[in-house]
């Protein structure tokens, strides 16, 4: 510890953690998880495409179907924030005949092809320069 009081406050200390922690961050390679759902639509079974179409062009995918009498179940994930207009996008492919339920599922990466173009939108939106930092611009070079 330094001898002068001054000079081992969180004055001094807190800027110095704050860069270690935020050059350390950026140096471990992160990650940004988004919430996925999973859902599971019955629909009558000639309309099983249109569904597929709805949860494909929300970056979702189907990953089984079940036949249930003369309707289907089509369970699959999609993420969440692609969502918000979900009803509205299934209810014009099945003409109001599918009906639905989701529930959060997991974290998951988001994709690179869309990360160059969120990370920028955010930062821009935040009041931050497009380009998030790098680590080496927390390193102190004496």
């Amino acid at each position: 510890p330094h001898e002068d009081t001054a000079h081992r406050g969180l004055s001094q200390l807190g800027p110095a953690s704050r860069r270690a922690c935020l050059g350390a961050f950026l140096s471990a390679d992160p990650i940004i998880l988004e919430p996925m759902l999973a859902i599971e639509v019955r629909v009558p079974t000639d309309l099983i495409g249109n569904v597929s179409s709805v949860l494909q062009g929300k970056r979702g995918k189907v990953l089984d179907m079940q036949q249930k009498g003369a309707s289907s179940i089509v369970i699959g994930e999609v993420p969440a924030v692609e969502t918000f207009d979900i009803s509205e996008k299934m209810r014009g492919q099945t003409a109001g005949k599918a009906i639905w339920n989701s529930h959060f599922k997991a974290w998951t990466p988001i994709p690179k092809s869309i990360l160059g173009t969120l990370v920028p939108e955010i930062r821009k939106r935040k009041g931050l320069s497009p380009e998030p930092p790098t680590y080496s611009e927390f390193i102190d070079k004496e």
